[in-house]
């Protein structure tokens, strides 16, 4: 894991995170690790299994996931996919693209925050909390000095994506899985015409996509021989956009998503360095 530094932000609060992801070889030993040593654990995700799932049955815990087994169910209400991603520890929190998968923690490209603060702590316990309860989860969250959470689909996250892409001035950065929005697509389109720098690192998966033919203009890497799971944007090194969201339809508006912006430069710093440690494959 890299450790980075606490950084005084406001008077008498300092805040410390750690990002993870499997360009440095340790994410899945090091998520695994942590839910290991908690004396419990809620976990939601997609799916799960192998590890993560031998680790959790040693524990008190709960878990929710799409596919259910005989220690997951499904709860939430929202028409598509639960596709959010955490981890909720004893006193940390893992949130990022991966499923609780042996595939997905050991073999895909894939990235985590480890949240410690109180803040981001209570968010994931109350999501937890009303998605077992079957209830509402709020639409937004902020954390002074850490940044801010939103849950599609109970908040409209294309909206939200093109505010900060508007913000562009010199370049964007993208990794993602999947990437089908044709009104993200026709605002990057807008910002290159405009002489923004648009770099994208996405997975084969979109090897049909329709909007290939027209990526003149962007620099972009295919990854085909391992799948690349990231999903974040990065504009000017000023605003990173993350979590579990893919830039579709889907994501923003049916699938059960959350979503962390940032404007502290050392994670997104942290994040500027898996974009371009991915390429190098």
């Amino acid at each position: 894991m890299r450790e980075l530094a606490a950084i005084l932000l406001i008077p008498i609060f300092a805040f410390s995170l750690s990002v993870i992801s499997s360009e440095y070889g340790t994410l899945g030993e090091e998520i695994l690790k942590m839910i290991s040593e908690s004396k419990r654990a809620s976990l939601v995700a997609l799916s799960f299994n192998g590890e993560a799932e031998r680790v959790l049955m040693k524990k008190p815990h709960w878990a929710i996931s799409e596919y259910p087994s005989k220690i997951t169910q499904k709860l939430d209400n929202s028409p598509g996919l639960l596709h959010a991603k955490f981890a909720i520890l004893d006193d940390a929190i893992i949130f990022g693209s991966m499923n609780f998968t042996d595939s997905s923690l050991f073999e895909d490209f894939n990235n985590a925050i480890i949240f410690t603060e109180e803040c981001p702590m209570k968010y994931f316990s109350n999501v937890m909390d009303t998605l077992w309860k079957n209830q509402t989860p709020p639409k937004m969250w902020k954390c002074i000095g850490i940044g801010e959470f939103y849950i599609s689909p109970y908040t409209d996250l294309e909206p939200t994506y093109m505010k900060i892409l508007d913000k562009a001035k010199r370049y964007v950065l993208i990794s993602a899985y999947a990437f089908t929005d044709m009104n993200i697509f026709g605002a990057l389109k807008y910002l290159s015409s405009k002489g923004i720098d648009i770099k994208m690192n996405l997975d084969d998966w979109n090897k049909d996509w329709i909007l290939r033919e027209n990526l003149s203009g962007f620099d972009v890497k295919i990854f085909k021989e391992r799948t690349l799971h990231h999903k974040f944007i990065i504009v000017d090194g000023k605003y990173l956009i993350t979590g579990s969201a893919n830039i579709t339809e889907s994501a923003f508006r049916k699938n059960f998503e959350i979503v962390f912006i940032t404007k502290r430069e050392d994670i997104i710093t942290e994040y500027e360095a898996i974009f371009n440690l991915s390429r190098r494959w």
